[in-house]
């Protein structure tokens, strides 16, 4: 009663745990060679359940059955989910993989939404309650590794959380150019390799910021009366939306659900300058502070600015949604402080899906400096990283050369700088290789900008270099790629070649075009 699919296993090898929740009983099934991990399965189960229950609803079937299936991924039918062949030291999968599918039983099973032509409602929705109960289990911050072995931690393995990380997704393929809208229907999409970031990953961050700006409580209510209303029924999302509208005082929302889910808006607001004037106001000196924030994107947002003070107190100020109106793309908002502003911050709580936080302090952007162990890295959509780690060379010339190398990216791909050095222990001569390169986004979509400078045993020179690539599709050929550039070389010191004699001191200047076309399936 009350199902819409269902399914079965057995198999005479199973190992069979039980936990339980109030009058739910949750089963795990599952093999020998993953026992040392699947032994928590029961508990993770009954963690899911209880927590889903909670914050979304409560649990509607006796039995809820957590299995062990043969093929990679999950999937779900109402009270048993069958799990992939996973378990891992390091990371938390299992865990996110067994809370996923057991977060469909709300989304679609209890609450019947159609993936076949909604799945945001289904995938989405439960990718982001996947991302709460994760929290709830590991801790808000760094929740998706735990580095146990000792080279780990020597070399630093960073780590990362579910939120971050649907963030980054998201925002990596915005600056593509080629997302297509969350509602889409789900035979539609034209890509459907990218439609997956859609769905999952950006329909979980679109909810953060619908938490944002309802509040915590309201959205709370919305969920939970979203259950209530729609159990075993099958809502379509203008009945979420609608629902979302009602519960918040008939507040307008329609902005919001438009720009997010209908359309491929991005929204980037930059802090440009903080000014302040110190004045005497009803007999006490105050700070007349100015604050100054430009709208680049299309999509609009209200915005919280955390304040730092020279005092060492915080403050926070409001700016409403309303503001941005009417095209407005610069606003000007003004406070009085008991002591200058140092610095400012848009979003300091990270749920708005900014694509560009460089720009959204003041003055300087956020910076993460790390380690590069060259094995293992995550990507902070919040921060500049920059990475450093020594480096060490050796020629017949020089002698041992010791050195260093600095990288630096945002967005994997934007504002990249790599800068290497190294002395020479015989001669104490430095050489130097100083690259950087940015993506264009913000001017073309696939377009990127980059020069070099070295100057290495016995070598010297530099280049620059624009590239800029058409494609109908992005996942998939055909695509053409034009590329401009310059290049300036001098070889100064022929004794560190194998054969001198193959080279010409001198100058060579050379200009480049390339054109390539890359045919589907090549």
């Amino acid at each position: 009663e009350n199902v819409r699919d269902f399914a079965w296993t057995a198999n005479e090898h199973y190992i069979w745990d039980v936990s339980h929740w109030k009058d739910v009983t949750i089963h795990a099934l599952y093999f020998t060679d993953k026992a040392e991990f699947w032994k928590e399965v029961a508990e993770y189960g009954r963690h899911a359940i209880k927590f889903f229950s909670e914050k979304f609803g409560r649990y509607a079937y006796p039995n809820a059955f957590v299995v062990e299936g043969v093929v990679g991924g999950g999937m779900e039918y109402p009270g048993v989910v069958f799990i992939g062949h996973y378990g891992d030291r390091n990371s938390h999968t299992l865990y996110g993989v067994v809370a996923h599918e057991l977060g469909h039983e709300w989304y679609p099973m209890m609450i019947g939404s159609n993936e076949t032509e909604f799945a945001f409602q289904d995938e989405g929705f439960t990718t982001f309650i996947t991302i709460l109960v994760a929290e709830d289990f590991y801790g808000r911050f760094n929740n998706m590794y735990s580095w146990t072995e000792w080279w780990q931690k020597l070399l630093r393995f960073p780590n990362a959380d579910g939120r971050t990380q649907a963030m980054n997704e998201y925002l990596t393929l915005a600056k593509t150019g080629y997302e297509e809208p969350v509602a889409t229907h789900s035979d539609r999409f034209e890509e459907p390799a990218l439609a997956g970031t859609s769905v999952y990953p950006k329909t979980a961050t679109v909810m953060f910021m619908l938490q944002y700006v309802l509040g915590d409580s309201v959205f709370s209510h919305l969920m939970l009366e979203y259950y209530n209303r729609w159990k075993f029924k099958h809502p379509y999302p203008e009945d979420f939306f609608a629902l979302a509208q009602e519960l918040s005082g008939n507040r307008d929302l329609r902005w919001f659900f438009d720009q997010w889910f209908y359309r491929t808006y991005q929204c980037d607001y930059a802090l440009r300058k903080i000014s302040s004037d110190k004045i005497t106001k009803d007999g006490k000196e105050v700070y007349q502070t100015t604050l100054t924030i430009k709208r680049l994107g299309q999509a609009i947002m209200p915005l919280d600015v955390l304040l730092e003070l020279e005092d060492g107190t915080k403050t926070t100020l409001l700016i409403p949604v309303d503001v941005w109106n009417n095209g407005v793309m610069e606003y000007e908002a003004k406070v009085d402080l008991p002591s200058k502003a140092k610095r400012g911050e848009i979003n300091s709580d990270r749920r708005i899906a900014d694509v560009n936080r460089l720009n959204n302090t003041y003055p300087w952007p956020r910076i993460k400096l790390q380690f590069e162990n060259t094995m293992f890295g995550v990507q902070d959509p919040f921060a500049y990283i920059v990475q450093w780690r020594p480096s060490l060379w050796y020629n017949e010339i020089d002698g041992v050369k010791l050195g260093a190398k600095l990288t630096g990216r945002y967005l994997d791909d934007v504002h990249q700088f790599t800068a290497w050095s190294w002395m020479g222990i015989k001669n104490r001569k430095v050489d130097f290789d100083i690259s950087a390169r940015t993506s264009l986004p913000w001017i073309t979509p696939l377009a990127s900008f980059g020069w070099r400078g070295f100057r290495i045993e016995g070598q010297q020179g530099f280049n620059v270099n624009f590239s800029k690539q058409y494609r109908r599709h992005y996942s998939y050929a055909p695509y053409q790629t034009f590329s401009f550039g310059f290049s300036h070389f001098k070889l100064k010191e022929g004794d560190y070649l194998l054969r001198p004699i193959t080279w010409e001191p001198g100058l060579l200047n050379r200009v480049m075009f390339n054109y390539s076309y890359a045919n589907r399936g090549e």
